[in-house]
């Protein structure tokens, strides 16, 4: 197993977070990444992608998914990576193609940064970027997709109430 970063900070910066390098990312050259995981097989067949948001830039992810299926390199790895439920979104519902093809190039768990299922909460923590029915729909389209999820919850917001805790 092998962990990999081709993306370094995170442009949200949500009142939460960790990240310490807040602001425009610093991404990996797409090439780079594929030689380099051209270069890995027959040695390793799982390999994490540790960005803080691997789909920040669906048409990115996307050029990657399609280069690791047309290499076959979907047929070597198999993928975990960490997204956000916005970044999974399109036009307010699951984005079926982007989350279809990352099952087709093998990404088989995602570590998906869902927050709350309380839309009080999500608005604190998130500016409203989506909502609880938004976040269930996302996590069950990759279920059904055959990707394991792993949901990322925090238990409350600095301005919470107890009763929002309670109903997430």
């Amino acid at each position: 197993d092998l962990m990999i970063y081709t993306e370094k900070g995170c442009s949200n910066a949500c009142i939460f977070c960790t990240v310490s390098r807040k602001g425009q990312p610093v991404t990996l050259d797409e090439n780079a990444l594929i030689t380099g995981l051209t270069n890995l097989q027959g040695r390793i067949n799982s390999i994490q992608i540790a960005d803080d948001q691997f789909f920040r830039d669906k048409e990115r992810a996307k050029r990657i998914f399609n280069k690791i299926i047309e290499l076959k390199l979907n047929e070597q790895f198999s993928f975990t990576v960490s997204a956000t439920i916005e970044s999974l979104l399109k036009n307010g519902a699951p984005d079926a193609e982007l989350i279809n093809l990352a099952k087709k190039a093998n990404f088989l768990k995602i570590f998906l940064g869902t927050e709350s299922l309380n839309d009080n909460i999500l608005k604190e923590l998130k500016g409203g970027r989506y909502n609880k029915i938004q976040a269930m729909k996302v996590s069950d389209y990759l279920h059904k997709s055959g990707i394991e999820v792993t949901n990322f919850m925090i238990a409350s917001g600095i301005e919470s109430r107890a009763i929002d805790f309670i109903e997430s």
